[in-house]
């Protein structure tokens, strides 16, 4: 999953197509919605740190991203637990 979101990113490839393909696959290996979340969330983070930004350009960039690639993530995360499990997945990477 975490490849086919990254290509998607680096091609300009809408939300709504990307939310399909892992959908794909989601239900081809019988994942649950969290499961498919916790697997985004390293790519949706490293986004903002692709080529090495300054650090006062880090909020900026972690904010564009996160307006982008936020959708992406809510498609997946449908319950008050499923956003705690999400947090304790952030704590852990």
């Amino acid at each position: 999953m975490q490849d086919i979101v990254q290509e998607g990113i680096e091609k300009g490839t809408s939300i709504d197509n990307i939310v399909l393909e892992v959908n794909s696959t989601k239900y081809a290996f019988d994942r649950t919605f969290i499961e498919c979340a916790t697997a985004l969330l390293p790519v949706v983070l490293a986004q903002p740190l692709k080529g090495n930004p300054a650090a006062k350009d880090l909020p900026k960039k972690v904010q564009a991203s996160m307006k982008r690639l936020g959708p992406l993530l809510k498609k997946f995360v449908h319950t008050q637990d499923d956003q705690i499990e999400l947090i304790f997945a952030i704590q852990v990477r």
